[in-house]
Formats: C-alpha cells, structure tokens, sequence
C-alpha cells in the first residue's frame, strides 16, 4: 500500500472509529470483516475475537436466516431494515444497511448497533405501573368515575358498575347517564351545574352528598370527592370523581333522629360507654361521650362503620354470643368481655345490653363500664400469689437440696478417704494407682455437684477463682447432651485458648446450664444451640455501644435457632418471676440468676433476638492475662506433712464408717488417734478418764449433741484446747453458728487429706 492510499486509510479509519455506535462490515456470506473500535466498549467483546465469526452468532439471533434475520428482506427490498437482540444481559437495536455491487448484487451490510437497555427499563417501568394504576382504579372499593370536559364519562370502574348497577359499556360515552342516575330534571340541572363548575376547573368538592337512582329503581346517597385532571402537557383535561356509598349511614342517621329526644340525657351524660348498633351487622348509628373517652374514637371514625370494620372486639366471638343471647333472651347482663380501642390496646369491660326497636328496625342498646384497672388488679394479686407459690416452692426444694448436699458430702468424705489412703500405698506410675486416679476425678465432679445443689439452696456462698472457660464448658458437654434432646445439634467453638476469668466455677456452670436450657426450650423440633468463647478488647470510642469500662474481656455467646423473643418481652427477661412459658414449665427465676451472676462478677450480659429466627446471649467478662495464672499443682498425696513427736489427736464422727477412714487416714499421717462415733462418750471419756489429747477433730451435725456443745463442754474442763470442725455443710453456715475462732479450724467434707494435714500442723505449730 502506497503511502497515499495509507494516509486515505488511515483518515477513513479515524472517522470510522469515532462512529459513537458499533459499527459492523459484514460481508455476502455473512461474515465479519471489520468493525469500529466502540463495538468492543459497547458489546464488551474484543474485535479480534469476531473477526471472521457469522454476524448472527455473534449478535445473538440463532442460525441464520432466521425470524429475527433481516438481511433476506434487506436483498429483496433492498431497504434499510432493523431489530432488537439481546447479548449478555442487555439490549441493543440493530439497523441493517444492505450494499450491492455495480451490478445490483448483494455484496453484504453494515449494521449499526445501539445500546437501547436504559429505554427499554423505562419502557418496562412505564408499562408495569401503567399496569398497576389500572388495576388500582378497576378494583377499588370505592366508586371511580373520569369525565372529560364535555361530562361524558371516560372510565367506570367496578365499584360504579356494582354501586349504580350500569355496566361500563352503558356508560361510557353516553350522556343519559345522567338522566339515569338523576332522573328528577330540577335535581338533575342542580346537580349539572355542579359539574359544569368542576369540569370548568372552578370548582372541586368534598363529601358532597348526592341521591341516586340505581338501575334497579332503588335510592342510594353518594359523598363525592372530585379534583381536577391534566393531560402530559398540562393541559386541563376533565375530572376524576371519587363516590363513597353512605347510604347505611344516610338513613341510620334519619332513623335515629326520629327518636334520640326520647333518652338524650340518659344517653350522653353516662360516664359508661353507651352506643346502639344495628342489630343485624353491628353497624354504629349512636354513641355518648364514655364511648369516645374510653375507646380514644372520635363519634366521626365510628357512627356509620360495623364493630368488625373497627376491629374493636378483641374476640369476635363475643359479639357473636352477645348477639345469640339477645336474640333469644331481650336482653345480656353484666357480660365480662375484652375489646380494642383505637391506640391498639385491650380493655375489659362489663357490658349489658337489650334489643331497641327504631322505625321498624332491631337495634343493640348497649351499656359497657370500664373494668380494666379493676381486672388488673385481680391479675396483680394472682401474679404475687403464684410468685409467693413459686419462692415458697423454691425455699422447700433449697432445705431438701441442703439436706441431700450433707448427707452426700458425708459418702464422698468416705470415698475421698479410701481413694487417698490406697494412692499412699500404690506407686504412681502403677495402672491401678490410675484407674483409682480416675475414681478420685469422678469423686471430685461428684463434690461439683453438691455444690451446684448447695447453691442453688442457696447455702453455699460465691467461691470465686481464676478458671478456664473453655475447660469448664467443655467438661459441661456430657451433662448439657443429656439434657438436650438428640434433635437438637449442641456446638462448642472456642475462638481463642486460654480464656481465663476470675468466677466461681458453679456460678458459671448454672449461667451456661440455664442459657442452654432455655435454647432448647425455644426451639419447637430440629435445630442448633452454638457456644462460642473468645477473647474480646473494649476500646475507649466503643464502650458506650456495650456498657463497658474499656478494656480486655471473655466473651460467652450462646445462640439458638429457635422461636426468639417477642421485641416488647426483651426489657422484662431478667425481671424475677418473669416468663413466657406454661403455667408449671418455668419459675421466671433462670434470666434473674443469669443476670444476678454476671452483674456479681463485674460482667456484662446483652440479648439480641429476632422472632422467627432465634436468639444469642452474649456475656462479657473480665479477661485475666495467662501471666497472671497459677500453674495448677497436680493432685495426689505429695506434699503431706506428717505427725511431730507422737501426738494424739481426738476424733468425734457419728458416721462409722467415716470414723474408720479418718482414723486410718491419720494414722498414716503419724498421729495416734483416739476415735469415738459420738459426742457424750467422748466427753465421758476427757472428764472421767482424763485422757490426754493433743487436738480434736468433730464433725458438726450429730445426732443428740452438736460440735460446738461438744467442744464447749470440753473447754470448761480443758484450758483452750484445740479444734477443728468438720461437716457437709460449707464453711459460711458453719460461722453463721458463732464456732469459728482462735485455736479453731474449719474443713468441709469431702476434703484432700494434705489440706487436713496442713490444718493439724497450723493449729499444733501455734
């Protein structure tokens, strides 16, 4: 190619490239041979790639010829032709110019395609809500009519056709639709006038009241509502006339009149909501000034309208049942019933009422007093009652856990005391000195128990110490499975290690026992309870989102798919007695000793639920750093301290066969021991004897004589001896009975015999 021919190229494919539409060089046989460069910006697609493809593979038309195919037509007509494609999710609009030779043969075409995606959305938006407002104008409820300037009715929707009994096809157009409707000529020109103003655009109405005749010949009053209408280029065009059917009320109002002089003042100055109702569909007609005061309805939102189009009974079946009564017995007295005022609310009210006769027609004279404070009132005193019930039924169950608690720690102190003595006889590398390790474990979650039941007796005091979470809820697992059913999926994810926290560790055991509890209570089939632990930093700019000092934190999420909790119940759910299940399934107590637990432990507890999808609990608790963390010294018999210079030591216990254990166990400490299984024999034997001891160990709780009687008969003949208590019940009652003092010790049951042991040596060493 000369240069001249490149520079007329060149210039040719500038001009050709600046096209702001695609442009397509196709030839005879269907072929693309070149196109501009806003074919790849518009169609997204890489000229390279679709030169030499067919033009209808590419355009997206199917094999060609065919329906969309304009370019057989283009070779007959040889015209310009065009259509519309789809490619990639949008539109374009093709217009195809077929190209002939010299000698009038096809030689190919050029097609100019334009994104027309935008016009046809707009095209769609126009159609659809075009759609809609048809829709909404042919199955109103209220009648429509249009008319243009002339008066003559260009729309007539269903609600006309159904009110005046004319059809759409009798109306539009035809002016003697107006003779139909008004066929008094002096009322008719009156009521023309009317709408000569409004179609004049002078004039629009509201709740202008008009008396038609219906196609069947019957009376019936419209309120007319009218405005002007204007065409796209705001040109007057007619009016749109809107027609209510007050026809029931018309004529309630008529009838009423005729005889509301007879108990006016009866009627209106009653502080008690007094209302007639037409007997067969409820329909107002009268009310007094109670009605409004109590209901918050103006006498214009009601008179006209049924009790069921107001929605105020709150059972409909009431109404029913008032209405059977009065229709075969005259008349109800003093009918407790539950209705809805105009804020949403419930009210009770006492109602009687009897059947008036008002021009031949049966109406509802009815009386209602207001008795919702009255009901309230009763509710109050049953709801203090049933919580009175549930504290009463709660201080039962604590005394019988206490007692339970005792007797158990009793059976455990024997097992603590066998398990020991034998790990004192076995090398611990030996398999049975870890199969009895295993037992000792299982003795020790067996003493977690009875704290959990002390607890909740409310007899053990908050212990707290540093703990893992995530051990804790992990060792909780087996326990939580059994109580929640197998259709139910329990998950425990541990985001961080090492969650460290200072809380009692049964305090936390009951915050998870209870939450998981109630997740299962609400969720009605299959579903997921997830607990998640993780490390959590407060910054100073967030700690009013969560009610926190800034800081670093553990937090316990628990969540559920269940039911979820109604938006107006979540302000109350961690009020004591407060509860949404059955009478007998809960006590209201479980949230309340949640939030009382963590608000004790300097925590954080929120809730957020969603009716329908579930509910998470999150707890915050302060995080304490690893290195603030004591390693855990490991169990076993190491670290004993043993007898000094053969002391004796004096053990009272009732229980045989924990007087033997602590007698072995002694022994193997060093000391010679003197056991007796009750208080007065001992007491014999130190007054009689005089028997030599150098230290007393007493149970507590023991059948004819306590502890503290024992020791305090002992000290009025033995100058400050020295003593340690020990009993099932926790330390904290054991003060509350004055015994703890100087030279005195305390150890609850079951205990480590090396904690024992350092008991002795402080109280012998002082």
């Amino acid at each position: 190619m000369c240069p001249k021919e490149k520079s007329i190229f060149g210039k040719y494919r500038r001009y050709f490239d600046a096209i702001n539409d695609a442009v397509l060089i196709i030839d005879k046989n269907y072929n693309i041979n070149d196109a501009n460069i806003k074919t790849e910006e518009l169609l997204g697609i890489k000229i390279k790639d679709i030169l030499g493809e067919k033009c209808f593979v590419v355009l997206n038309v199917g094999f060609c010829p065919g329906e969309k195919c304009p370019l057989p037509k283009c070779k007959l007509n040889k015209k310009r032709s065009a259509f519309e494609t789809k490619i990639n999710g949008r539109f374009y609009k093709v217009i195809v110019d077929p190209v002939f030779d010299d000698d009038g043969n096809f030689d190919g075409s050029v097609h100019i395609i334009m994104d027309v995606t935008a016009n046809k959305a707009k095209e769609l938006h126009l159609s659809q809500q075009l759609a809609i407002n048809n829709e909404i104008l042919e199955n109103a409820l209220v009648w429509i009519d249009i008319l243009d300037k002339e008066g003559n009715v260009v729309l007539w929707n269903k609600a006309a056709e159904r009110i005046s009994g004319y059809s759409s096809e009798e109306v539009i157009g035809n002016p003697k639709i107006w003779e139909w409707l008004y066929p008094d000529e002096n009322y008719r020109n009156e009521i023309f006038q009317k709408a000569k103003e409004i179609l004049e655009g002078k004039l629009n109405v509201i709740d202008f009241v008009t008396k038609i005749r219906t196609k069947s010949g019957e009376a019936r009053y419209i309120s007319w509502y009218s405005n002007k209408l204007y065409d796209v280029e705001d040109n007057f065009y007619g009016s749109l006339a809107i027609g209510i059917d007050v026809t029931d009320k018309v004529k309630a109002e008529e009838k009423l009149r005729k005889s509301e002089e007879k108990f006016r003042v009866a009627f209106y100055t009653s502080p008690d909501a007094v209302n007639i109702n037409r007997l067969e569909d409820g329909l107002y007609v009268s009310l007094n000034k109670g009605f409004t005061d109590i209901t918050g309805y103006t006498e214009e939102e009601v008179i006209g309208k049924t009790s069921k189009e107001l929605n105020i009974w709150y059972d409909y079946k009431d109404r029913e049942y008032l209405t059977k009564q009065l229709k075969e017995n005259g008349i109800v007295r003093n009918y407790e019933s539950r209705f809805r005022i105009k804020d949403g609310s419930i009210k009770y009210g006492l109602m009687s009422a009897c059947i008036i006769e008002i021009s031949g027609e049966k109406y509802i004279l009815s009386i209602t007093r207001d008795i919702t404070d009255y009901k309230k009132a009763i509710e109050e005193k049953e709801k203090l009652q049933q919580q009175l019930f549930q504290a009463q039924r709660l201080e039962s169950i604590g005394r019988l856990a206490g007692g339970i608690a005792h007797d158990f720690n009793n059976m455990l102190s024997i097992i603590y005391s066998y398990i020991q003595l034998a790990q004192m006889h076995l090398d611990e590398k030996s398999q049975v000195y870890s199969y009895i390790n295993e037992i000792f474990r299982a003795s020790e979650r067996a003493t977690d128990l009875v704290k959990q039941l002390l607890a909740f007796a409310r007899k053990m005091p908050a212990q707290p110490k540093i703990i893992n979470v995530n051990e804790i809820i992990f060792n909780m697992l087996k326990m939580l499975k059994r109580v929640i059913p197998e259709s139910i999926e329990l998950k425990f994810e541990p985001v961080d290690n090492n969650c460290f926290v200072k809380i009692d560790e049964v305090q936390l055991e009951q915050i998870i026992t209870n939450l998981c509890v109630n997740a299962k209570d609400a969720i009605k089939d299959k579903g997921r309870i997830i607990i998640q632990t993780q490390k959590y930093i407060v910054e100073e700019e967030a700690k009013s989102l969560v009610e926190l000092i800034p800081g670093k934190y553990v937090l316990i999420s628990i969540s559920d798919t269940g039911e979820g909790i109604e938006k107006e119940h979540l302000s109350k759910i961690f009020e004591p007695f407060f509860t949404t299940k059955e009478l007998g399934k809960g006590t209201g107590l479980g949230l309340a000793t949640v939030y009382g637990i963590v608000k004790q432990n300097n925590g954080f507890i929120n809730v957020y639920s969603e009716k329908g999808v579930g509910t998470t609990f999150k707890i915050y608790f302060p995080l304490i750093e690893e290195t603030k963390v004591k390693k855990s010294v490991d169990m076993g018999n190491k670290g004993l301290i043993y007898a000094k210079n053969n002391e004796t030591i004096l053990v009272v216990e009732d229980e045989d066969y924990l007087l033997d254990a602590i007698k072995m166990q002694l022994e193997s400490l060093g000391y010679r021991v003197i056991a007796f299984n009750n208080p007065e024999k001992a007491l014999e034997n130190i007054v009689e004897k005089k028997i030599d001891f150098d230290l007393i160990i007493t149970d507590v709780i023991m059948p004819k004589m306590s502890g503290k009687e024992f020791f305090d008969k002992v000290k009025e003949v033995i100058h400050e001896p020295k003593v340690i208590f020990c009993s099932g019940y926790p330390e904290s009652i054991i003060s509350a009975e004055g015994i703890i003092g100087e030279n005195i010790e305390f150890i609850q049951k079951p205990y480590h015999i090396e904690d024992l042991a350092k008991k002795i040596r402080r109280l012998l060493d002082s």
